[in-house]
């Protein structure tokens, strides 16, 4: 009397099915099982196990996955780079640069020259000897050089007066989730318009705004600290004109506004109402109208980059 015994085994991740089909006979005459089959049979089906196992593991080691860094701008405007929409938000171009700051969350910093599109950063470029279960993750544009997590940033003497700062902190180290960086503006924008009630030719006036122009930034926590002794005078000529200032107080603003041969000082916190403070990623837009005697100061407003109240007032030549 003969018996046989077909098992299969399906492993659905790998694709495929294995089969195993021993013939383990038993032998009336003998009273006795046919064990080197048996075993044969045992040691066929665990190979298979095994094999199909084998090729299901492909995963690759947490130091040879990729960073993937996702990037944003928000409410970003006036400038030629990245690519922007009519709102002021956009994302970094291909080919663009800024400067990329890892930390363990104590002592250890490494940072980076990313380029947009080009920059391949893996988890094995960022080690610490403290192996962290997470890091943080901070960046700049225009990109610095680097020498730890501060520098000095001063618009009297900078190309690119518009300072994008960026932080995601508590990233899983190892994740092969995107390390999204959403990067805001860190200066105030001051907008300046005449508008055409005014009894002079607007296009031709010159303003003159003389403020406070340097800080120092914090990259990790993204803070800036306002140089209290340094101030400069930024002007520019026409209806509708805005300078980038650091965050200060308005008490520290002043405009000059030059037209027809007079020259008119409008301390700017003395028709600020209760905003004392300019506040990065704010704008304040200023209405005035240039009448003879006297300069009319319309509805002020801070918006675009955020709201921080309206205030209204006249200034007397």
């Amino acid at each position: 009397m003969h018996a046989s015994f077909r098992m299969e085994y399906g492993f659905s991740g790998a694709g495929r099915r294995a089969s195993v089909e021993p013939a383990v006979m038993y032998n009336q005459k003998k009273g006795k099982n046919m064990k080197v089959s048996y075993f044969a049979f045992m040691a066929a089906a665990m190979w298979a196990c095994c094999g199909c196992s084998s090729e299901k593991s492909g995963d690759k080691p947490v130091a040879d996955a990729k960073i993937g860094i996702r990037t944003s701008i928000l409410d970003r405007s006036e400038m030629r780079t990245p690519s922007l929409d009519s709102n002021g938000s956009g994302s970094f171009a291909d080919g663009d640069h800024f400067s990329l700051l890892v930390s363990d969350g104590a002592d250890g910093l490494l940072d980076f020259d990313y380029e947009t599109g080009v920059t391949q950063l893996y988890w094995k470029d960022v080690t610490f000897a403290s192996s962290p279960e997470k890091v943080h993750f901070a960046a700049c544009f225009p990109k610095r050089d680097l020498s730890g997590a501060q520098f000095a940033f001063d618009l009297e003497t900078e190309a690119d007066k518009d300072l994008l700062l960026a932080r995601t902190a508590d990233v899983p180290a190892g994740t092969t989730a995107p390390v999204d960086l959403t990067f805001r503006h860190a200066m105030h924008r001051l907008v300046v318009t005449f508008t055409d009630d005014s009894d002079v030719d607007t296009e031709s006036v010159q303003t003159v705004c003389t403020a406070r122009s340097a800080c120092t930034v914090d990259l990790l926590d993204g803070t800036l600290k306002t140089d209290e002794g340094r101030k400069a005078s930024f002007s520019a000529r026409g209806k509708s004109v805005f300078f980038l200032l650091v965050p200060q107080k308005t008490s520290d603003v002043e405009f000059e506004l030059r037209f027809d041969d007079r020259t008119c000082r409008v301390p700017l916190s003395d028709h600020a109402g209760s905003h004392d403070e300019l506040l990065g990623g704010m704008q304040l837009h200023v209405e005035l109208t240039l009448k003879e005697g006297r300069v009319e100061i319309g509805k002020t407003t801070i918006e675009g980059w955020g709201d921080q109240g309206t205030v209204e007032g006249e200034i007397i030549l």
